[in-house]
């Protein structure tokens, strides 16, 4: 299994990723796991959770621009006079949160009018799309990185966006219950089923040997 993790990007429906987990619920061998494939009881627990920061983006949209004037807005500017800090994001003025607020209102603005463009043609990095994994029932879950900009595409009924798929597990990688639409090597197998599942592979790794994962 020699696929590097986070090699394989693929345009999907923004309503197809689930929370399930914090940040903190992910065991943290993950985070030295060099490959794509991975067994173990990682995928287990959680619970349906709120898609984290869609509220507040959704009030930041719904304000046409006035967003000194949501609830948000106004929660996360009471912790700041009480704490004389905001926990998280974390800041620690009025600049530094009015700063942030005008930063999402015209990001919002921007994928309204332009659309959604991948990380690399907005010069960052390859890869750093909105981060999934997938678990071996084979649900997308959210993690890492994209939390913004996964709550704006929902709130815009963006329907499709790249994701990268950090991890898979391996019960679903190898599962043969369902019919694949190709026969062939395990990647052709797996490709297929991405796209069938999914939506259509935007990045595969070429230096996979005959398919080869």
């Amino acid at each position: 299994m020699l696929a590097r993790r986070g090699s394989v990007i693929i345009e999907t429906n923004p309503l197809n990723i689930e929370y399930l987990k914090m940040f903190y619920e992910w065991p943290g061998y993950l985070k030295r796991w060099p490959f794509w494939i991975c067994g173990g009881t990682w995928d287990l627990g959680g619970q349906a959770l709120e898609p984290f920061r869609e509220a507040q983006i959704r009030e930041i949209w719904l304000s046409g621009g006035k967003y000194k004037e949501t609830d948000c807005y106004g929660q996360m500017r009471e912790q700041l006079e009480r704490l004389g800090y905001i926990k998280n994001p974390r800041m620690q003025s009025v600049a530094e949160l009015d700063s942030y607020f005008d930063r999402q209102w015209k990001l919002l603005l921007e994928l309204s009018h332009d659309g959604y463009k991948e990380q690399s043609a907005l010069g960052g990095k390859p890869g750093h799309e909105i981060t999934v994994r997938i678990d071996r029932e084979g649900r997308l879950v959210k993690c890492r990185e994209g939390s913004h900009r996964l709550a704006m595409l929902r709130v815009l009924g963006i329907t499709r966006a790249p994701v990268t798929i950090d991890i898979v597990h391996s019960q679903w990688a190898l599962a043969d219950d369902r019919a694949a639409p190709t026969s062939g090597s395990l990647a052709a197998k797996i490709r297929a089923r991405l796209e069938q599942d999914y939506g259509q592979v935007l990045a595969w790794p070429s230096w996979w040997p005959n398919g080869c994962l």
